[in-house]
């Protein structure tokens, strides 16, 4: 069977060759021994926790699928999610006349890449058809009519009845051929002997080019009876997703709706008729169906290799997991409100241990064990309907049933029924038990007058346990209810209340709800006079319950006798552990806020364990009236030992906060970039400052003094700072330097671990980069140099003052444009640099006029970019500094510079404008924020997280924000404008790891992505 996934492995090396170089062939991946058990395991998880409805189980197993083989992961989850889907939203077509083509699905592909697959039925022991194979025939006959270039498969073995003269599908094929039906339109599969096989074994054929020949199967319709279509449906999309995926097909063969057989030969009373909600059998059938089909060992004996069983009751089983649970619970507690239960701990380790297999059980029986022992304790039973309480609309009044539906306990409840429906009239009314007494709840309510279209009818239960199954499946199917209240008798209270519980985990999960249908309480009839429940249960009664919750989880009573004996043995108390709170520093007088404490118990009974206490451990909360180092003292004695543990709370008669945040810049400041003396009364200022936050008497003055202190420290900090030096050639005897002389100036950082950043240079305007010899201009000459090191600090500032003249000069005439020599027109020529810059800082233009070789002193100088002006400046010395706007555009610009002389001057503008180029970067976010809005930040929960970008310059702030705990996503969203800010609100996905969470901005064109770690931390759930 190329089905069976070890068939993976050495074949598929080969075909991986094969096919390499083919396109749209698939080759799968190729896995070791090792992960194909794991893979086994994974899978077998997945059809025990949807067998069971636990949804968000599977979604987990699904996860750790892909991870372990991305291929065959995605085709399970296909198909596991279309298994999910039938359950509730699953239809049939078919018709009572098998000969009837409107029971032929419409639509279909009237050609031969579509098949026909019918599905055999046991033949007699003489080898003959008995009648419903003959009508399912038929059926397939029905439709080669209404699709006569469709092909048909016929498809089964010897079967179950042990003849061994003819097969199923051999008799199938001659029904057919001698119905004249062409032998070319037929294919046969004939070795398979129940219906996992049938899937396996008719996909082997269907994906098969030497059966199928040259046009190959797309997609398949099966021909089965009605109470068989859901199950073979499911069977066949797993068993069409997993061949293509293990055996590397190029296509998938799609699983189209199927033709029913309704004639009475196909009717199976031990089946609910679609679109009815299978019942335990049939759910039960197609899990073990599944996890056959999904198994190493296909044909071998259900259970996926032994996988499935494994993890059902073996040593570490699901199953065994809840029955040590359920002992616990039993023997525990007797009700009796002067004892204890004896066991509490042993029972919360139990629920830990369940929710290391089921994340979802173990989220929940902590509720259900509170329930449970609630309903062992004194009950009172209520008698009269409720006058608040019970919504106005949503509510449901449940009849359970009674004594086959005759007898004064069905009547008092029928009674006190239609007093609740009349005082609630927007309720509805929800009959259950057996089919008589169901009859008799829905008839009895509409002879009292109740509407029919107010009265809902489950299905038919057999015991206490099923119906509560039954009725709560009701009402998450309705989709409308969110609470409901029992109506019963007085004896029947407290069972009902535990089973109502276990069926709301159980269908809840299964349908997927994100809201709880409470249960509001009970009403109890008085007229029958069974009052039991009043008094405490005795052992029969708990025993009893035990029972039927055992039941709803498929737990039978021996294999809870068998897996309790010997009896679990009980842990030793062997310690407590607190987890602080949040604050534990406080002032005289304040409340102690307890949020983030936690008092674990480690337990001991071979393996430890440690269990959260927090809400029945002895907890003692501090005083805080006296300034001190106190505690939180939690306690708690569990079979003979008492364990104890201590967590430290400072009070203080001041606040050190403004204290300790100074102290903390203080600290950071680098000694080797100040003075020796300036740093010593810094560090002298934090040594008091250190005293005083040490004291938690210290005053608020002292407090404060301290702070002042360290504060001041800081400011009178004097940084070390570079030197810079000009160099110029000697003058002339007169002191004079000639037009052409050069400057240089050189800079030297204070310490071995500072360097320099950066040389500037002014020739009486503004602060120019020095990059290299500077060309002196003609005139009176102030020539001033600067430096920064790489701690920011600046030089003094070197000044020299020269005169710089024309060699025939004699004195004057430096001064062109503002009066002396010149007596003709001179044209100015103008350089210019623009300063590159992140958007919003503002790039800074700096242009140099010169007449002559002298100097402008007039004058002013335009920037544009296509025509606009981004800026203008007079001339100053020679030069004009321009800020341009803050707002252009992240991108390259080239911007050109104009010179407009002054009215009157005798300089002209240079024919030729010159033009410079610069770039505007991306800026990094002004500042990032994330806040939790809602929902415990805890691990196995989810919570809401408000992200907001503060702009700059008023860029939008459009994107998409990403939350990521533990390197994991988490949660992403896009940004939209809100106020003055751009914010995204995300709910979480379910947060699997402790720590904080960090925030990726993506950018755009104007923001670069940036990634900070926020203050939302997560905790152990």
């Amino acid at each position: 069977m190329t089905l069976h996934r070890n068939s993976r492995r050495a074949p598929l090396i080969a075909l991986a060759l094969a096919t390499a170089l083919l396109p749209g062939v698939i080759s799968a991946p190729v896995s070791s021994a090792a992960s194909a058990a794991t893979i086994a395991q994974t899978e077998a998880k997945i059809v025990e926790f949807q067998r069971i409805g636990l949804l968000d189980d599977v979604e987990d197993q699904l996860a750790e699928l892909k991870k372990l083989d991305p291929a065959e992961g995605k085709a399970y989850a296909d198909a596991t999610h279309i298994w999910n889907d039938s359950l509730s939203n699953f239809t049939v077509q078919g018709s009572t006349d098998a000969t009837n083509q409107a029971g032929i699905p419409d639509g279909l592909p009237n050609d031969p890449s579509h098949v026909f697959v019918v599905l055999g039925h046991v033949l007699n022991k003489d080898g003959t058809p008995q009648q419903q194979l003959l009508d399912r025939v038929a059926v397939a006959k029905t439709a080669a009519a209404k699709y006569p270039l469709a092909r048909i498969m016929v498809t089964g073995g010897y079967g179950a009845s042990g003849q061994t003269i003819t097969t199923e599908g051999e008799v199938m094929h001659d029904l057919l051929v001698a119905s004249g039906i062409p032998e070319s339109r037929i294919i046969v599969e004939n070795a398979s002997f129940d219906t996992p096989n049938n899937a396996t074994m008719s996909m082997d054929k269907l994906y098969d080019p030497d059966v199928v020949g040259t046009t190959p199967v797309k997609s398949v319709s099966l021909i089965t009876a009605s109470w068989h279509m859901r199950r073979g449906t499911v069977l066949y999309q797993f068993a069409s997703r997993l061949h293509q995926v293990r055996n590397g097909d190029d296509h998938l063969i799609e699983v189209k709706a199927g033709a029913a057989c309704m004639t009475s030969a196909c009717q199976n009373t031990g089946y609910v008729e679609p679109p009815g909600y299978p019942n335990a059998s049939e759910r039960n059938l197609i899990a073990q169906n599944v996890a056959k089909l999904s198994g190493e060992a296909v044909g071998g004996s259900d259970g996926n290799g032994g996988a499935l069983a494994e993890f059902r009751t073996g040593s570490n089983g699901l199953r065994r997991a809840i029955a040590k649970f359920v002992y616990l619970q039993r023997e525990g507690f007797d009700g009796n409100p002067t004892t204890t239960r004896s066991n509490v701990l042993d029972v919360r380790r139990a629920i830990a241990e369940l929710g290391d297999i089921s994340g979802v059980y173990g989220r929940e029986f902590g509720a259900l064990q509170g329930v449970w022992d609630k309903a062992l304790s004194s009950t009172t039973v209520n008698s009269s309907i409720p006058s608040t309480g019970i919504p106005s609309s949503g509510h449901a009044f449940v009849v359970l049933g009674a004594d086959g539906g005759s007898g004064t306990a069905t009547t008092g409840r029928l009674d006190l029924a239609k007093a609740a429906l009349t005082q609630y009239p927007n309720s509805i009314a929800v009959v259950a038990g057996n089919q008589a007494e169901i009859n008799a709840g829905y008839q009895g309510l509409v002879s009292r007058g109740i509407d029919a279209s107010r009265i809902v009818r489950t299905q038919v239960a057999t015991n206490a346990q099923t119906g509560a199954f039954q009725t709560v499946n009701m009402l998450y199917s309705l989709g409308n209810i969110s609470s409901y209240t029992l109506i019963t008798s007085g004896d029947y209270v407290r069972r009902p209340t535990v089973l109502f519980t276990v069926a709301d985990i159980l269908r809840r999960n299964a349908w997927g709800a994100t809201n709880r249908i409470e249960m509001l309480g009970h009403i109890a009839e008085s007229v029958s006079g069974r009052n039991a429940d009043q008094s405490l249960p005795d052992s029969s009664k708990r025993s009893q319950i035990v029972d039927n919750v055992d039941d709803l989880f498929d737990i039978s009573s021996s294999e809870l006798a068998s897996w309790t004996n010997p009896a679990p043995s009980l842990s030793t108390l062997d310690g407590l552990t607190a987890t602080a709170p949040t604050k534990t520093e406080y002032l005289v007088g304040d409340d102690i806020d307890a949020t983030g404490f936690t008092v674990s118990a480690t337990l001991s009974n071979g393996t430890d364990r440690a269990i959260d206490i927090t809400d029945i451990a002895t907890v003692k909360m501090p005083s805080t009236e006296v300034a001190g180092n106190v505690s939180i003292d939690a306690s708690y004695m569990y079979r003979g030992a008492t364990k104890s543990v201590s967590l430290p709370i400072v009070v203080r008669a001041a606040d050190v906060t403004a204290l300790t945040s100074i102290m903390d810049e203080g600290s950071a400041v680098p000694t080797a970039n100040y003075t020796e003396a300036s740093y010593a009364a810094l560090a002298q200022a934090l040594t008091n400052a250190q005293t005083v936050a040490a004291d938690v008497a210290s005053t608020p003055e002292q407090v404060a003094r301290a702070t002042a202190a360290v504060r001041d420290a800081i400011d009178g900090l004097e940084l070390l700072r570079p030197t810079a030096t000009i160099t110029i050639s000697q003058p002339h005897a007169d002191g004079s330097y000639y037009i052409g002389t050069t400057a240089s100036v050189d800079a030297t950082a204070p310490t071995a671990a500072r360097y320099i950043t950066s040389i500037e240079y002014s020739l009486g305007g503004a602060w120019l980069p020095y990059t290299g010899k500077i060309v002196l201009p003609q005139g009176n000459v102030t020539l001033s140099a600067r430096a920064t090191d790489s701690s920011g600090s600046v030089s003094e500032i070197a000044v020299r003052e020269l005169t710089v003249v024309k060699k025939q000069d004699t004195g004057g005439g430096d001064n062109p444009g503002g009066g002396g020599n010149t007596s003709s027109p001179s044209a100015v020529k103008l350089s210019a640099a623009v300063t590159s810059s992140r958007y919003g800082a503002g790039s800074t233009a700096t242009i140099v006029a010169l007449a002559a070789g002298v100097s402008v002193n007039t004058g002013t100088v335009f920037v544009t970019e296509n025509g606009k002006t981004l800026g203008s400046a007079r001339i100053a010395s020679g030069i004009a500094t321009v800020k341009l706007p803050r707002t252009l555009a992240v991108g390259r610009h080239t911007v050109t510079v104009a010179f407009e002389p002054s009215s009157g001057s005798d300089l002209v503008a240079s024919s030729q404008r010159k033009a410079a180029s610069f770039v505007i970067t991306k800026v990094s976010p002004a500042k990032i924020t994330a806040k939790r809005t809602s929902g415990k930040a805890k691990t196995s929960k989810r919570i809401k997280v408000r992200v907001r970008i503060s702009t700059v310059a008023g860029a939008p702030a459009t994107g998409k924000v990403t939350l990521r705990l533990g390197g994991k996503v988490v949660g992403k969203s896009a940004l939209r404008k809100v106020g003055g800010f751009y914010q995204a609100t995300i709910k979480t996905k379910k947060l699997r790891s402790k720590g904080k969470i960090r925030v990726t901005y993506s950018g755009n064109s104007t923001y670069s992505k940036r990634s900070v770690t926020t203050k939302v931390e997560v905790k152990r759930g």
